[in-house]
């Protein structure tokens, strides 16, 4: 199963998971042959990728670190928490009763998982992207303090704080929200007030703690100074700041938008590695993406043999080294066996670089394969 943008969808290639509508509504099932009018339904609402399976290799089903049921339900809570909070302008009446029940679900599931390596990566309606986000940071927030071993009380405080950081946007004009281009400076003040605002509005909400409110305030102040609303520097900023400000970069940076498709994630995972005790405290940094595999499976890899394979795996703490299905040799040869090279253990080979243009996948890898396997691709 792999991750692949709309635009290089063809008819017949079957579905690897789940396809939602914007408003959580089921559009297709995993394991079904996507048709011409389905691939431009698809794009048309906004869905920059889907997951195919493509009979490259045979696994298991790849787990998301929470389940499809909790995050669909999680982003409808969300829009409708923004929905409502916009419509009541600052009056703080809005119930977060819905929100406090879809964070406990995420905690729960988290909590519970035998495995917190992040090694699929989400797909949001380009339009939608806010809500999606939101849910997304939650996770990662959650996940980071459960790796920098905080206790349950302390891990609801943040995940509601994650879930609403970005909630005074509801008080910024839609206009500059979702303008595509780039911002002006007046702009650019404007949104940078969503930090305050989101702290005020929290602060007036019954149920919401100060700790929570804290972490959608600090979310955009950096280790070195130079973040906003306040400029704090270093242990100034409050941890939920931190963790949040840290999560919310890395899966801003790795997200499709309307005006740019999203980076790889190992790219995202090199830059965040080496923002430590620079924009972010460096435990907090390590933590995290002691979580986070940087090539999420599905990723076709050249290794530094010249060899060619796809990821199926990465084990927990091995971020950087995952387990690679070999699909041809060093010689450019369609490798017949399934052998899979688990790079923790084989340190003399590692990953050279991605293969990120589809292009180059189907000539370097699918045409290869289709001709000695006859596979449907």
């Amino acid at each position: 199963m792999r991750k692949i943008p709309v635009y290089a969808l063809k008819p017949g290639m079957l579905t690897g998971r789940n396809i939602y509508s914007p408003h959580g509504n089921l559009l297709l099932k995993a394991d079904s042959r996507i048709t011409e009018s389905q691939i431009k339904k698809i794009d048309k609402l906004g869905i920059p990728a889907i997951y195919i399976d493509d009979s490259i290799y045979s696994a298991e089903e790849i787990e998301d670190v929470i389940s499809e049921t909790t995050r669909v339900k999680a982003i409808q809570e969300v829009k409708k928490y923004f929905s409502d909070t916009r419509k009541e302008n600052k009056t703080c009446s809005v119930d977060i009763n819905g929100l406090s029940q879809v964070a406990d679900k995420i905690i729960e599931e988290l909590f519970s998982s035998k495995s917190l390596m992040i090694t699929l990566s989400d797909i949001r309606c380009i339009d939608q992207y806010t809500f999606g986000h939101s849910v997304n940071v939650c996770v990662l927030s959650v996940i980071t303090g459960i790796a920098l071993n905080f206790d349950r009380k302390k891990i609801d405080h943040l995940a509601i704080g994650a879930l609403l950081h970005d909630i005074g946007k509801t008080m910024v004009p839609m206009e500059i929200l979702n303008k595509p281009g780039a911002l002006t400076a007046g702009e650019f003040e404007e949104i940078k007030k969503h930090s305050r605002f989101g702290y005020e509005i929290l602060r007036k909400t019954e149920n919401v703690s100060k700790l929570s409110a804290m972490g959608a305030y600090q979310h955009h102040e950096r280790y070195d100074g130079s973040g906003y609303p306040q400029g704090l520097k270093g242990r100034e900023i409050h941890e939920f700041g931190a963790i949040i400000g840290m999560v919310d970069m890395f899966d801003a940076i790795t997200a499709d938008r309307v005006y740019r498709r999203g980076r790889p994630v190992y790219e995202a995972f090199e830059l965040l590695s080496a923002s430590g005790n620079y924009y972010f405290e460096h435990e907090i940094v390590k933590a995290f993406l002691r979580h986070v595999a940087a090539y999420p499976t599905g990723t076709f890899v050249m290794l530094s043999d010249n060899s060619i394979g796809v990821v199926v795996n990465t084990p927990p703490g091995f971020s950087l080294y995952p387990d690679v299905r070999l699909l041809l040799d060093p010689l450019g040869n369609p490798v017949l066996t399934t052998e899979i090279i688990p790079l923790h253990q084989r340190r003399n080979i590692v990953v050279s670089r991605v293969l990120k243009d589809e292009e180059e996948i189907q000539a370097l890898v699918y045409d290869k394969l289709a001709a000695v396997n006859n596979l449907v691709v």
